[in-house]
């Protein structure tokens, strides 16, 4: 994604949105109603691959906020 995204001729947005929701949340999503039981040691990497992920579509910096980020890409909040 990130050579994808590159700032130059790099893919917009809303491209790299799909791609994140259909390469990346999809397989790192498998399985997880059967797996999954509120255990926050899961939460946290897949946590922190939602926020590489969205400060790739976005093309903020380190420090912006993680909500904010979400509602303006369009992504539903990890615990939902």
């Amino acid at each position: 994604m990130t050579r994808l995204a590159s700032s130059g001729q790099g893919l917009s947005p809303f491209a790299l949105r799909q791609l994140y929701l259909a390469c990346v949340t999809s397989i790192a999503d498998y399985g997880s109603p059967i797996w999954w039981r509120g255990q926050a040691r899961f939460k946290r990497p897949l946590q922190a691959l939602q926020n590489i992920g969205l400060r790739k579509i976005l093309g903020v910096f380190k420090t912006a906020f993680i909500a904010l980020m979400e509602v303006e890409a369009a992504l539903a909040p990890l615990n939902i």
